[in-house]
């Protein structure tokens, strides 16, 4: 799916584009509140996540407020190093995305 195409299915007022660094707290503030029972994203975590793959870390940004209304995380796995059933801890090397593999 391109960000055209995902772009189409959001409601008017809103965009998809890719992550930067001032949506880092926002980012992690979303975490905190979707699973509060799990430690968020840190700003460190967030910009290895950008390091290792830029184009695959997203927000969607209110336009009005350009506040960030959410976000999506991609990373790309060798499947032939982990099991099907791995936890999300070993899929994303403890969350840093440190084995994302272009």
């Amino acid at each position: 799916m391109t960000l055209e195409h995902a772009q189409r299915h959001l409601p008017d007022g809103y965009v998809i584009r890719t992550m930067r660094d001032v949506d880092h707290a926002e980012v992690s503030a979303i975490c905190a509140t979707i699973y509060p029972t799990e430690r968020p994203y840190t700003e460190a975590e967030l910009r290895t996540h950008q390091t290792r793959f830029p184009e695959g870390q997203f927000v969607i940004e209110h336009v009005a407020s350009s506040a960030v209304a959410g976000a999506h995380f991609m990373l790309l796995l060798n499947m032939m190093h982990f099991h099907v059933d791995d936890s999300w801890e070993a899929l994303t090397a403890g969350g840093s995305f440190t084995d994302h593999d272009p």
